[in-house]
């Protein structure tokens, strides 16, 4: 408001000094003490000047500071009903992070599982089938390497290498237990079957299941007879866990959708009977009136809770 005063202040003087000229007279101290007062005080009446002088302060004191003052106070007002901008994560200071060494993962961590021991079933047709029906990978540490008609060929070129790269994917795994039933499609080679589960043996856990029977094949390559020859000869190997489940089937009965391939309720029984023999380290078959399918997700969850 300095601006303002100022304003007053010239043209008091001015009237001041006409006053002088016209009476002949020198400045009184009433005018000195009429310049020292500040105009909103007056309570004398004011001179034409003086009014002007008043008139021009309403005129132009809104225009100036105090309009100003009055655009800064609505723009502090818009301000303060507009809600206030959330700071963005990266402009929040935070504390430095002490820097710690990175900690490895454990199996749980990286896989969501640790067990000491996986399950491998490799083979062919009724392992395919039987893993479609029972659904043999569904624990984290059971898995199933198998192709429908295929043996001893696909075993060394495809079966076999598949198991090394499940074994090296899941390294926190330490113990593996290999379950073969392979031969059906060519027992003719039961030697080399014989030479590469001796082999086998000597790095991994290694369970052989039977080759189980056929109904009314009479050909050489599905026959009984045949497949009693082979499984005299493998169950003899040095070195692996051999699973009866041949004899198993024969007693408890069985059925096949043609004469070879079984039906999912044989399936079951084959599975649970497989499993159990794994939990007990021997063939042991279920009793008469146990439920195949309750049984083998029972053991399956046993074998893998187990292995925490």
């Amino acid at each position: 408001m300095s601006v303002v005063l100022g304003g007053a202040g010239f043209g008091a003087i001015s009237q001041a000094k006409a006053q002088q000229t016209e009476a002949g007279q020198e400045t009184t101290s009433e005018t000195a003490v009429f310049l020292q007062e500040e105009p909103e005080t007056e309570t004398e009446p004011e001179s034409e000047t003086a009014a002007q002088t008043t008139e021009y302060e309403e005129d132009t004191e809104p225009a100036g500071e105090d309009m100003a003052e009055t655009e800064i106070a609505e723009e502090s007002s818009e301000t303060s009903r507009q809600p206030e901008e959330q700071p963005e994560v990266s402009d929040i200071v935070q504390e430095p992070e002490t820097e710690e060494e990175p900690v490895p993962l454990t199996g749980v961590e990286e896989y969501g599982y640790q067990y000491d021991t996986g399950y491998i079933f490799m083979g062919d047709s009724r392992i395919y089938l039987m893993n479609e029906d029972c659904n043999i990978g569904a624990p984290g540490n059971f898995f199933a390497v198998c192709c429908p008609g295929i043996g001893y060929d696909w075993m060394m070129e495809t079966g076999l290498p598949k198991i090394k790269n499940i074994q090296s994917v899941h390294s926190e795994i330490k113990n593996w237990v290999v379950v073969s039933a392979l031969g059906i499609n060519d027992m003719q080679n039961v030697n080399k079957y014989i030479s590469a589960y001796r082999k086998l043996s000597k790095s991994v856990d290694l369970w052989l299941v039977s080759i189980n029977p056929t109904v009314g094949r009479t050909e050489a390559q599905y026959n009984n007879v045949c497949i009693e020859a082979f499984n005299r000869r493998i169950r003899k190997i040095s070195g692996i866990t051999y699973i009866n489940s041949y004899d198993y089937l024969t007693q408890k009965g069985y059925d096949t959708k043609d004469g070879l391939h079984y039906t999912e309720a044989s399936n079951w029984d084959i599975y649970s009977y497989i499993l159990n023999s794994l939990l007990v380290g021997r063939n042991c078959a279920p009793a008469a009136d146990t439920d195949a399918k309750q049984l083998a997700q029972s053991l399956e969850e046993e074998l893998s809770r187990a292995n925490y």
